[in-house]
Order: structure tokens, then C-alpha cells, then sequence
């Protein structure tokens, strides 16, 4: 049985409980965007092995991103945007995540390098990192995913590099 957590169109704030995640779910997707949840995203996440699409932007979550996020080895589409993290350096998970499709962590206080080996993801289609202390340029290598479409890491001084295989 599969399962989807779309709760879309409430009213839900407060925190994410912290008994809400388990390795005996099933759970596909979560959709918990535009809502006021505030406090931590919790390491317990990364046990739901089925996660494939997360989405927890426009809330005010804040803290720091658990490298537990990194265990979730079927998730495709990972969007933190808008949130209230606490300013950190593009995190090591960012080059972990392998399966995604899509990553969004625009308006969420990056600064820093984006590491090289996230362009070269086989399927990697959208990168959205807008809005960020980013510095200096983003240099995607030589290894870019044939798959990729969009990079967007406007604002902050940032630009981009395309790698040696000439696609732009």
C-alpha cells in the first residue's frame, strides 16, 4: 500500500512532532508547503526510505538540515525553500542525494561553495538555489547531467561556470 501525505489547504502550524517519521512507513510523498510550521527538521525524516518527493517550502522552519536527509536514497524531488535556517555553508548531503531531480533551497541562507559532484547526478533536471550567499562562482565540472535543464543561483554575487563539455 502506498502512501501520500498531501496536506495541502489547512490551516497546520506549530512543530513537526517528533514521533511523526518511522522506518515502518511507507510514505511517498510529503507535502508540506505554505504552512506556519515552525522549529527543526528532524533526523527521524531520513528513516522513511520510500520518501520521494519533499516539500516544505514557504514555512518557518529553522535550524539545521539533518544529514539524515542523505538516507533517503529513492527521493527525486527536495524542495526547503523559504525557510528560516540558520546561515550555513551549502551542506555536505547536497552531494548525496543522487536520485534527485529537483532541488530547491532558494531564500534559505546558503553562503559558501556548491560542491561540483551535485551537477553530475544522472538525473538531475532542476537546481533552484536563487536568493542565497553564495560566493563567487558556481562551477558545475565537466560531469554535467545530460538531464540538466535549470540552474538558478541569482542574488548574492553568484554566477555560473558550465563545465568543459560546452552545454549551456
Amino acid at each position: 500500500m502506498k502512501h501520500f501525505s498531501h496536506l495541502n489547504k489547512n490551516r497546520l502550524s506549530g512543530q513537526i512532532p517528533e514521533n511523526l517519521f518511522s522506518s515502518n512507513m511507507r510514505l511517498l510523498h510529503l507535502l508540506l508547503d505554505r504552512k506556519k510550521l515552525d522549529g527543526m527538521i528532524l533526523a527521524s525524516i531520513g528513516t522513511v526510505q520510500t520518501l520521494e518527493i519533499i516539500c516544505i517550502d514557504k514555512n518557518f522552519l529553522g535550524g539545521l538540515v539533518s544529514s539524515s536527509i542523505n538516507n533517503l536514497t529513492s527521493l527525486h524531488v527536495f524542495d526547503l525553500s523559504n525557510n528560516s535556517f540558520y546561515p550555513s555553508e551549502a551542506p555536505i548531503w547536497i552531494s548525496e542525494i543522487e536520485n534527485v531531480t529537483t532541488l530547491a533551497i532558494e531564500s534559505s541562507r546558503l553562503h559558501g561553495q556548491v560542491p561540483q559532484k551535485l551537477f553530475s547526478f544522472p538525473r538531475l533536471q532542476q537546481v533552484k538555489l536563487s536568493n542565497n550567499s553564495l560566493n563567487g562562482t558556481v562551477d558545475m565540472g565537466s560531469s554535467i547531467s545530460e538531464q540538466l535543464q535549470a540552474v538558478a543561483t541569482i542574488a548574492g554575487g553568484s554566477t555560473m561556470v558550465v563545465g568543459n563539455n560546452g552545454r549551456r
